[in-house]
């Protein structure tokens, strides 16, 4: 049983915040991992939410402008959280009293991310913070961009529960969680898979709705 693996860490900005980590051999769409990452109580638990939504928040508080915040990978809990964060009043606060939305893409069945109409309207010419669960590679967050750009949003900042890259496309990602937080954290291609040279099974095929064995 992979969860007979599991061991905890503490973010190192907020010793209340913790995250769940399985070690083995984990495939994604992208690339091999040595760490699946367990974040479904971060993402779904209402008191944790918004204690990483607090964290999160952080960076943004005293200098940048949100119109919306656009949510991947089931990370809306915490961008609501957040909102109410940002629009708190405070002399230091830049967003008191703004109104913030909360969105997520649609996925097309090309695969794209697109924006339905009745949403365009917060994302073109507005201040845009990026949310994500996770950057293992940061392709999801390339595609994101992507998607931002081509509806004339103006990007904020990114922040993630967990990444791997410090940035990325010339964007800082503020991060709860780093790789440097978990001993010996690995992301590779497949053909570069230390552990798929060594003949090592895969555990599962995982994304940021869980794992699946194989």
């Amino acid at each position: 049983m992979l969860e007979n693996r599991v061991f905890t860490i503490e973010s190192p900005k907020n010793k209340l915040i913790t995250l769940d980590v399985i070690p083995g051999h984990f495939t994604t769409g992208n690339s091999h991992v040595n760490h699946y990452l367990n974040m479904s109580r971060i993402k779904v638990n209402a008191l944790v939410a918004r204690d990483v939504a607090r964290e999160m928040a952080i960076p943004y508080l005293a200098k940048s402008l949100v119109d919306t915040i656009i949510c991947m990978e089931d990370t809306d809990v915490i961008g609501a959280y957040m909102a109410e964060e940002l629009m708190e009043n405070g002399s230091m606060v830049v967003n008191s009293d703004r109104e913030i939305h909360v969105i997520r893409p649609t996925v097309s069945v090309s695969g794209q991310l697109i924006f339905m109409q009745s949403n365009q309207k917060f994302v073109y010419n507005k201040h845009i913070v990026l949310l994500i669960s996770s950057a293992s590679t940061g392709k999801t967050i390339l595609k994101a961009l992507e998607c931002i750009s081509y509806y004339g949003g103006k990007l904020e900042g990114i922040s993630a529960i967990f990444s791997a890259k410090n940035e990325i496309a010339g964007y800082e990602i503020n991060a709860v969680f780093s790789a440097e937080d978990i001993p010996n954290y690995e992301v590779s291609k497949p053909s570069e898979c230390k552990m798929c040279k060594e003949k090592q099974k895969i555990d599962a095929i995982v994304n940021h709705d869980g794992y699946t064995i194989v």
